[in-house]
């Protein structure tokens, strides 16, 4: 009896751990990147392609 206690007590355990290590990043705030930026923020929308040279 106290053998089928160990092993549920070491699985629960196990499961926790493993639940902690996956949801880990999701539990834990990331540090605000805003004053590491080295452009400035610009209001307007950034294009997706490159932009012809002006002629």
């Amino acid at each position: 009896m106290t053998a089928y206690v160990v092993v549920a007590v070491l699985a629960l355990s196990a499961g926790a751990a493993a639940a902690a290590f996956a949801l880990g990043p999701f539990l834990v705030r990331a540090p605000q990147t805003e004053a590491l930026s080295v452009a400035p923020a610009s209001d307007q929308p950034t294009p997706s392609l490159p932009t012809p040279p002006a002629a």
